[in-house]
């Protein structure tokens, strides 16, 4: 079966279901993005105050900008209108602003864990890499 036959077979209701769903995907995104910037903040601002300057505060600050860059490119997402709800084309489009969303955040996730990782080795051997 086609791409064009699988879209083009799916009932009005069906649309509306995998809408519903793609919409929640990137609310979801959103909200997890957000999350994974503030924690990973908090370590980095940790490790920038209980330590002196060293290249663990530097790393930590180009993954916590990178952290931030993603996290507003995701908020900025917006999914698009309901319009042409039968439109395959318009639907495909849907479907890969889904995609993006996803693996924007599990990009964005990365850069948080790593900050994270990195605060926590700067607090744990301070003056290990200078």
């Amino acid at each position: 079966m086609t791409e064009q036959s699988r879209v083009t077979a799916r009932s009005p209701d069906a649309y509306e279901r995998e809408l519903a769903h793609l919409r929640r995907v990137i609310s979801t995104a959103k909200l997890v993005v957000n999350i994974a910037a503030a924690i990973a903040a908090t370590f980095v601002a940790g490790i920038l105050q209980a330590t002196p300057a060293t290249h663990w505060d530097h790393a930590a600050g180009l993954l916590m900008i990178a952290t931030l860059v993603l996290t507003f490119w995701v908020v900025a997402l917006r999914p698009k209108s309901h319009d042409k709800l039968q439109d395959p084309q318009a639907f495909a489009g849907i479907e890969r602003q889904m995609f993006k969303a996803h693996w924007l955040m599990v990009a964005q996730l990365g850069f948080s864990f790593a900050a994270c990782l990195v605060s926590g080795l700067g607090l744990l051997w301070p003056c290990s890499w200078q």
